[in-house]
């Protein structure tokens, strides 16, 4: 949350966790969706992995990265919005 706390003047609006609700893949753990100051829907997604983290566009499902640490995902989330 900390990350959000610097990310606001990125644009970052909030950052709020989420946990896997009823009928989703049971594989699924707790995922950060991301919102941008000018969005209603979350812009990026972040969710633990195999391989580290996975970063993606909640609007589309396409994902952006495998990314092996947190640090590396967050930047991606930067990057990408």
């Amino acid at each position: 949350m900390d990350w959000a706390e610097g990310a606001r003047r990125h644009g970052v609006k909030r950052v709020e966790i989420h946990d896997p609700e009823a009928g989703d893949d049971p594989s699924l753990g707790s995922f950060l969706l991301v919102y941008l100051e000018d969005e209603i829907w979350a812009s990026m997604g972040l969710a633990r992995c195999a391989t580290g983290y996975e970063v993606w566009r909640p609007s589309s499902g396409a994902i952006i990265g495998h990314f092996n640490s947190i640090a590396r995902a967050l930047s991606a989330v930067l990057a990408a919005s």
